[in-house]
Order: structure tokens, then C-alpha cells, then sequence
């Protein structure tokens, strides 16, 4: 049986409702980037990141 990744969403019921700017600095601290903008995350690379951040060689 293979490992399957689920997507998550996060809504007001499920979330602290952190800042566009304490979410940012979240990703950047986890992914250990320098995004500026929330919207650039929304081109992939930082879904691949987080993917390969949490789930270590599910992205080959």
C-alpha cells in the first residue's frame, strides 16, 4: 500500500486566522525561503517544498 498525501484545506473553523504577514513568515521559516509576497506561493514550488519538507522523498 502507498503513503497517499491528502490535501488540507484550512477555513476559518480550522485555523488560528494568522496574518498574510505571519503566514509568510511561517512558510519562509519553514522552507527556509525568502517569499515577499503571499501570492507567490501560489505557482507550485512552494506546495513541491512543503511536500518535500513533510513527507522527505515523496517528490522524485
Amino acid at each position: 500500500e502507498t503513503d497517499m498525501c491528502l490535501n488540507v484545506y484550512s477555513t476559518s473553523d480550522t485555523s488560528n486566522n494568522l496574518s498574510r504577514h505571519d503566514m509568510l513568515n511561517r512558510v519562509n521559516e519553514c522552507l527556509q525561503s525568502n517569499y515577499t509576497k503571499i501570492e507567490e506561493i501560489c505557482s507550485g514550488a512552494a506546495y513541491c517544498l512543503f511536500m518535500d519538507f513533510l513527507f522527505p522523498v515523496s517528490i522524485s
